[in-house]
C-alpha cells in the first residue's frame, strides 16, 4: 500500500517508464542506425548550407515543413544517432502530452490512459519511426497537439492566466497544423474532451454549453486559418499545388455514385486495418524464426517491458474499484472518440485517393487514425472485460507482441544501413571522382528502405559536397526505372533529363556508369567490356554493360569524394573489397604491377575473392606482368567457384594472348582450364 502511495505521488515515474519504452524499442540498436527513405532528402538539402534550399524544395508540398530542421538542424547536426535520438524524444514528449492532458479529462483513469500511451508508442501499423529525419515532423506535431491539449484544459481549469495558457496552446495548434496536415482531424476530438472535461463543475448543460464555445472558439478560428493557408494561399505560391490535393470531390463530381462506393471500400478497408487487422499483424507466424538472435531478444524485451508496465499501471490506480465505477463515462467515452478520432484522423489522407495499405510507403497515412485507433482499443477491452486482471492480460498481450515486432523491425533498419554504409564507401574507394553529367545505373536495387531517388540524393551528398545549385552533377537509376519512365530505350545517344522537385539532372546514355552490387556475397563492380562475356547477365544488364564505361571514373581527382564521417561513420576496416576496389583502379591505369601487387598483398592477408568476376583484375595483372602461373591459380579458383562461367574466365586469357610470351604456356593452361570455346567466340 505504501509503494502505491508512492507511485501516486512521484508523478514522474509513468513519464520515465515511457521514456524506457520508446528507449529499449527504438533505441536498442541506437549506434547503428543510419538513413532511410526520405531522410536523404533533408540530407540533400543541408548539404547546400542555406536556408533558402529548404523553402524552395518544400514549397511543393509543405513549405513551412523546414521550420523544423532550420532550427534543430544547428544544433542536432546531420549526425543519424543524433536525429534518432530527437524522434525517440518527439516521441516520448507526445506521450507525456496525452498522458497530462487525458488525465485532467478522466482523473480517474491513469490506468487506461497509461495503455493509451504505450500503445500509442509502439502501434504496430506504423512501422517507419526508424526513418528519423523524416518523421521527427510528425511526431513534432503529435507532441504540439498533446501540448496544445493541456494548455487548453489548464486555461480552463485557471482562469487567472487563461490568457497565457490559450495563446501558447493555440500557438501550439496552429503550428502543428501548418507543419503538416496529417493531424488537423484531430482538432475535431477537442471539443468533446472540454465537455468531459466540463461535466465534473456539475454545472447546468446550458452553462456548460456556453463555457464550451467560448473556450473552443479559438482553436475554430486556427482551423479557419489553417484552411485560409492550405486552400488559398498555398495553391497560389507552390509551384506544384496539385500535390496532396483532396481530390475527392473532383471525382465525386464526375461520378457521384462510382466514386461515393469507391470511397466508401477505400474507408472500409483502412478501417479494417487500421483497427483489427494492425493488432493482429504481429501475430504473424512467419515472424517466430527461433534461429534468429534478433527475435529471441525483442521477446524477451517485450515480455519484460510488459509485466514491469503492467504492475506499474496498476499502482497508479488511485482508486481500487476504479474498474467497476461507469459515473465517468469512460468506456462510452472512449469508444465514442476512438471512433470518431479514427475517421476524423483518416479524413486528410483518404480525400486524396490514399489509404495505409497502399504499398510499402504507405503506413505513414496510419499516423493520423493511431490516436484514434489506441483509444478505441483501449475502450472496447474495458468494455468486454471488466475485471483488471482480464484487461491488463489483453492490453498486455497485445502491446508486448506490438512492441516485439517493433523491434524486429528496427533490426531489418539496422541491416539496411550496415548495407547503405557498405555501398557508399566501396563506390568511395573505386570512384575518387565521377565527371559530372555521369548516370550511374544499376540493374536492381542494391538495398531495402530506400529507392532510387534516395541513392540519387546520397550520391550527391558525397560527390557534390558544398554545391551551390539544384542540377545535380549526377545521379542513381534502377534499370528498370529508368527504361520506359524517362528514356524509350537503352541505346547510345539518348538524352536523359531527371527532375523531381527542386532536384534536376541532365544526362545521356553516352555517359553512363554501370554497377552492380549484392550485400555480403560480392564487391561493388563497375561493369567493363570484359562483363559482356559472362554467361549471367540478362539481356537489359548486357545493354547497360555495353553502354557503361569505366572511364568517367576520375582515379586521381585533385580532390577524392569522401563520404562524410558525421553521416556515414568512420571509415570501415579495409578487408577484401577494399583491395579489390584499389586493384579496379590500378587497372582501369593499366598500372598492372601495381594491380599485381595489390593482388600478392590479398592473398598473403588469406583474402579472397567473393565472386568468380572478381577474380578478374588478378588474372589479367599476372598475365600482364608474366605470372603465368599465378594466372593459372586464380583462374583454376573463380572456375571453382562458378562452373558455369568457364567462358568468361577463358575470355580473359584469349583477349590477352598477346600477353603470353610462350606459346606453351598459353596452350597448357588453355587445356588445364578446359577452355572448350571456339577461338572466333565473341561478346554477345
Amino acid at each position: 500500500m505504501k509503494l502505491q502511495i508512492f507511485i501516486q505521488k512521484k508523478g514522474w515515474m509513468v513519464p520515465l517508464v515511457f521514456l524506457g519504452v520508446v528507449l529499449v524499442t527504438y533505441g536498442y540498436q541506437l549506434t547503428r542506425m543510419g538513413l532511410y527513405w526520405d531522410d536523404w532528402e533533408i540530407i540533400y538539402l543541408d548539404h547546400f548550407n542555406n536556408p533558402k534550399a529548404y523553402w524552395d524544395y518544400f514549397l511543393y508540398a509543405r513549405p513551412l515543413t523546414s521550420w523544423l530542421y532550420l532550427l534543430l538542424g544547428p544544433i542536432v547536426g546531420m549526425r543519424p544517432i543524433a536525429w534518432q535520438i530527437t524522434n525517440i524524444l518527439l516521441r516520448w514528449l507526445g506521450m507525456v502530452g496525452f498522458w497530462w492532458a487525458f488525465r485532467m479529462v478522466w482523473p480517474k483513469r491513469s490506468f487506461e490512459i497509461g495503455w493509451i500511451c504505450l500503445l500509442l508508442a509502439i502501434y504496430p501499423a506504423f512501422t517507419q519511426h526508424s526513418v528519423a529525419l523524416t518523421y521527427s515532423r510528425h511526431f513534432a506535431c503529435i507532441a504540439l497537439f498533446s501540448v496544445s491539449l493541456g494548455l487548453n484544459l489548464l486555461a480552463i481549469h485557471n482562469p487567472k492566466r487563461w490568457w497565457v495558457f490559450t495563446g501558447l496552446a493555440v500557438f501550439a495548434s496552429l503550428l502543428q497544423l501548418i507543419t503538416l496536415e496529417y493531424f488537423f482531424g484531430w482538432e475535431l476530438i477537442r471539443p468533446i474532451l472540454i465537455w468531459i472535461y466540463l461535466q465534473k463543475r456539475n454545472q447546468d448543460w446550458k452553462s456548460n454549453l456556453k463555457t464550451l464555445m467560448v473556450q473552443w472558439f479559438p482553436y475554430v478560428i486556427v482551423l479557419l486559418i489553417f484552411g485560409g493557408y492550405r486552400f488559398i494561399w498555398y495553391p497560389l505560391v507552390s509551384p506544384n499545388p496539385e500535390a496532396n490535393a483532396p481530390v475527392l470531390f473532383e471525382r465525386l463530381s464526375s461520378n457521384p455514385i462510382g466514386e461515393t462506393i469507391k470511397f466508401a471500400n477505400l474507408i472500409l478497408q483502412d478501417l479494417i486495418h487500421l483497427n483489427i487487422d494492425n493488432w493482429l499483424a504481429p501475430i504473424d507466424p512467419d515472424a517466430f524464426e527461433l534461429k534468429a538472435k534478433a527475435n529471441w531478444l525483442s521477446w524477451g524485451s517485450a515480455a519484460l517491458i510488459t509485466v514491469i508496465c503492467a504492475w506499474l499501471l496498476i499502482r497508479t490506480t488511485e482508486n481500487n474499484d476504479e474498474n467497476q465505477n461507469e459515473k465517468d463515462g469512460f468506456c462510452q467515452s472512449a469508444i465514442l472518440i476512438g471512433l470518431i478520432a479514427v475517421l476524423a484522423g483518416g479524413v486528410p489522407v483518404w480525400i486524396t485517393g490514399r489509404q495505409s495499405i497502399g504499398g510499402p510507403w504507405a503506413d505513414r497515412f496510419a499516423l493520423g487514425p493511431m490516436l484514434g485507433a489506441v483509444i478505441l482499443l483501449t475502450g472496447c477491452i474495458y468494455w468486454f472485460a471488466r475485471r483488471r486482471f482480464q484487461q491488463t492480460l489483453l492490453l498486455g498481450l497485445i502491446f508486448g507482441f506490438a512492441l516485439s515486432a517493433q523491434m524486429q523491425t528496427v533490426n531489418k533498419y539496422r541491416l539496411s544501413w550496415d548495407n547503405q554504409r557498405d555501398f557508399y564507401w566501396q563506390l568511395a574507394w573505386r570512384a575518387p571522382a565521377i565527371k559530372p553529367g555521369t548516370a550511374v545505373i544499376a540493374p536492381s536495387m542494391s538495398f531495402a528502405l530506400v529507392n532510387d531517388l534516395h541513392i540519387g540524393f546520397a550520391l550527391n551528398t558525397i560527390y557534390d559536397q558544398g554545391g551551390k545549385s539544384f542540377e545535380a552533377p549526377l545521379w542513381f537509376f534502377r534499370e528498370g526505372g529508368l527504361v520506359g519512365d524517362l528514356i524509350p530505350a537503352l541505346k547510345p545517344g539518348v538524352p536523359i533529363d531527371y527532375k523531381y522537385l527542386t532536384a534536376h539532372f541532365q544526362g545521356t546514355t553516352d555517359q553512363i556508369l554501370a554497377i552492380d552490387y549484392s550485400y555480403g556475397t560480392t564487391c561493388l563492380h563497375v561493369a567493363t567490356e570484359e562483363d559482356l562475356y559472362r554467361k549471367d547477365l540478362s539481356s537489359d544488364a548486357r545493354k547497360l554493360v555495353k553502354l557503361g564505361k569505366p572511364e568517367f571514373i576520375e582515379t586521381k581527382p585533385q580532390r577524392a569524394s569522401i563520404p562524410p564521417v558525421t553521416i556515414f561513420g568512420p571509415e570501415p576496416v579495409h578487408g577484401w573489397c577494399y583491395l579489390y576496389q584499389k586493384m579496379e583502379i590500378a587497372r582501369q591505369e593499366n598500372d598492372w604491377n601495381e594491380t599485381a601487387r595489390l593482388a600478392d598483398e590479398a592473398s598473403a592477408k588469406g583474402m579472397t575473392p567473393k565472386s568468380y568476376v572478381e577474380y578478374t583484375p588478378s588474372i589479367l595483372a599476372y598475365l600482364h606482368t608474366g605470372q603465368y602461373e599465378k594466372a593459372l591459380d586464380a583462374s583454376r579458383a573463380a572456375q571453382s567457384m562458378n562452373s558455369d562461367q568457364s567462358m568468361y574466365i577463358c575470355s580473359l586469357w584469349k583477349n590477352n594472348k598477346a600477353m603470353v610470351s610462350d606459346e606453351s604456356v598459353f596452350t597448357s593452361s588453355w587445356k588445364t582450364m578446359q577452355c572448350d570455346v571456339p577461338a572466333e567466340t565473341e561478346a554477345q
